[in-house]
């Protein structure tokens, strides 16, 4: 997980779409170190995603199509983090009236999380959850293009859990687990 993430925060900064598709690729690696394989199934998508617009800035839209294809057969129960991703990949193959619905029910979970008074995500804290709400929101509303209000809903995030990222995306694994089981 730490590849994971850290493969995607450099590939963020990168400064050209070959170097950042150098990095996501390395935060798709399962590390050779582990002694135990990756966990089947295992949620690509927040990966794959961003790694299919750099394809399709290089030029390379088989792999694009490809990456994208699997992002959007990517969905759980309840919706997270992979149920964002799926329906940008939706949106991007043509299936934009799913897509459309998929994230309402996102921008809906965002708003129920940052309204719960205590607990309700498991065993996470009233804290956790608003965090976690304004994540959510902040990806929304990069998804529907208003800039101003993603900035503001991620920097409420971060200042609540600076790590709120990294926890989306293990929730996201964990309901991806669970719901492909």
């Amino acid at each position: 997980m730490m590849k994971q993430a850290s493969g995607s925060g450099l590939a963020r900064k990168a400064k050209n779409p070959k170097e950042a598709l150098k990095y996501y690729k390395m935060a798709d690696e399962y590390p050779e170190n582990m002694s135990i394989a990756p966990r089947e199934p295992d949620l690509r998508g927040f990966i794959y995603y961003p790694m299919a617009g750099l394809h399709q800035e290089l030029g390379n839209k088989e792999e694009a199509d490809r990456l994208l294809k699997i992002t959007a057969r990517e969905s759980t129960s309840r919706p997270t983090l992979a149920t964002y991703y799926q329906a940008l990949a939706l949106k991007y193959l043509g299936s934009g009236e799913k897509a459309d619905k998929l994230i309402a029910e996102f921008e809906a979970e965002a708003k129920r999380l940052i309204q719960i008074n205590e607990g309700g995500n498991g065993n996470r804290s009233s804290e956790f959850n608003t965090a976690l709400g304004h994540y959510y929101l902040a990806k929304f509303y990069e998804a529907t293009n208003e800039k101003g209000k993603a900035g503001e809903y991620m920097e409420n995030a971060k200042s609540l859990m600076p790590f709120i990222e990294r926890e989306a995306i293990i929730i996201a694994q964990m309901a991806y687990s669970r719901a492909s089981q």
